[in-house]
């Protein structure tokens, strides 16, 4: 069980990983950016719900962070 779990875990953090290096490259930029106008306004929404969710789970990762050390 401990090695499905390890393997879950490995296959979410490479998704994460995979999903970060799309977003920060040039590539992704220049096509997000050659969208017309209505795609442009969807990209926007998407983007802003990734960020909220990524501050969601940064706060919460934080506090999960520190209530383990203590």
């Amino acid at each position: 069980e401990r090695a499905r779990d390890a393997r879950s875990d490995n296959r979410s953090l490479k998704k994460l990983k995979k999903f970060r290096e799309w977003i920060v490259s040039k590539d992704a930029e220049t096509d997000l950016l050659k969208c017309n106008e209505k795609q442009f306004r969807q990209v926007i929404i998407e983007l802003k719900k990734v960020n909220l969710k990524i501050s969601a789970l940064l706060v919460k990762f934080d506090k999960a962070g520190n209530a383990s050390r203590k």
